[in-house]
């Protein structure tokens, strides 16, 4: 009798041979588009986009992200940082400094007007947003008239913020803190602690990691 499992063997075989084929042409193809995008970057903004070409690990651009640096601005983006799709890096006067391996979900914004500082291996959920900068609204300013009012943002190493988590001016977040969904982020969060809120308040603290 013909053995049939052999033949259904090496059709399961074939398909995964043809799966994992397609699986590495996509992922070449995704980080390729990746690599122009830094270029066109590079090409339009020189070194006020300071960020290495080949570098391990490498730095990913997503879909429609967009960069926009001022004439006399900074962005400093380091190896291993990940901007998914329809991220948004934008300096309004200010300087933007990100650090070795951190990600930034899809949706995700960083504005400057002053300066932003971001710590190694922090990650960031959908549709986070990070301003160093608000309007001013002192009484008796029209509108029409009004200025910024500023103050740097530091963000610390290994930080988590979920999803449509807000960090306005001022803001210091600690090593290893953790911030919850749909929090605004104002002032000074302690390091090794859990956070949630609008404002945020501390819950409890979180262990350290090894």
């Amino acid at each position: 009798m013909l053995d049939r499992s052999k033949y259904t063997a090496n059709a399961k075989d074939g398909n995964n041979v043809n799966t994992s084929l397609i699986e590495k042409v996509t992922k070449l193809y995704k980080w390729t588009k990746s690599f122009f995008r830094i270029i066109k970057y590079k090409i339009i903004y020189r070194s006020r986009l300071q960020c290495k070409l080949f570098c391990n690990p490498p730095i990913y651009i997503g879909k429609h992200c967009k960069i926009r640096i001022g004439r006399s601005d900074v962005i400093n983006i380091s190896p291993g940082v990940y901007l998914d799709d329809y991220c948004c890096l934008e300096t309004l006067g200010g300087k933007i400094k990100i650090s070795k391996s951190v990600y930034f979900n899809t949706f995700s914004r960083v504005v400057s007007k002053s300066n932003i500082e971001i710590g190694e291996n922090s990650m960031f959920g959908t549709n986070v947003s990070i301003y160093d900068h608000d309007h001013d609204i002192s009484e008796g300013v029209l509108f029409s008239r009004k200025k910024f009012v500023l103050a740097p943002v530091i963000i610390k190493n290994e930080v988590w913020c979920g999803t449509n988590v807000v960090i306005i001016k001022g803001s210091v977040i600690g090593s290893n803190c953790t911030v919850g969904a749909n929090s605004l982020v104002k002032g000074t969060l302690e390091s090794n602690s859990v956070y949630v809120g609008n404002p945020v308040k501390k819950i409890r603290d979180c262990d350290k990691r090894k």
